[in-house]
């Protein structure tokens, strides 16, 4: 009400199961990955052309590749005013697990970032913006085990003085000396 000419967008897992109580307040959800439609819908503002429809998917089967997507911008963004010099970032999108009881499978299948991509990015905020902290959102942080201990090799190899965290399941393969090096790099 106050800003009658702000434009507002909802998305992530409620709006993908339609668990969204009051539309009304909405202009537009976005169910699945948001990226593309977010481009669309900016040009379509920005055009004038008719609107968009209030529900926008993201077609299944168009996969974004992760390693395309830009470095996130901070600088319009003060880090300073927060705690922990942090950002969040993402590792994969999806899970290797099957579960019948999560709606990730049917969200979206597995992929992931490279682990030098991962880095390049981590590094770049902490050389630009004095990062910290690294939050990695994923529903699954482990699901490809050697990017994940390459990620960490390498901002070992950097010396990059961060803290970090994800979700994970428990895997047998990640023995001590695997657990150790996520440790050194930061994992908390």
């Amino acid at each position: 009400q106050r800003l009658p000419g702000v434009k507002i967008l909802a998305g992530g897992p409620q709006s993908t199961q339609a668990k969204i109580d009051n539309i009304d307040i909405i202009d537009h959800f976005v169910q699945g990955e948001g990226e593309l439609i977010f481009s669309q819908l900016l040009e379509n503002i920005e055009s004038n052309d008719p609107p968009l429809p209030k529900v926008l998917t993201h077609d299944k089967n168009i996969r974004i590749n992760l390693d395309s997507l830009p470095i996130p911008d901070y600088r319009d963004f003060n880090i300073e005013l927060y705690n922990f010099k942090g950002v969040a970032s993402e590792l994969s999108r999806g899970c290797i697990a099957k579960c019948q009881f999560c709606s990730e499978t049917t969200f979206w299948k597995y992929r992931g970032r490279s682990a030098e991509r991962v880095l390049e990015e981590v590094e770049y905020n902490y050389n630009t913006h004095g990062i910290q902290t690294v939050w990695f959102i994923d529903s699954l942080v482990n699901g490809n085990l050697k990017e994940l201990r390459a990620f960490a090799k390498g901002v070992i190899a950097n010396g990059l003085d961060i803290k970090w965290t994800g979700y994970a399941r428990c895997d047998g393969r990640m023995d001590l000396e695997y657990l150790q090096d996520l440790a050194d790099s930061g994992c908390v």
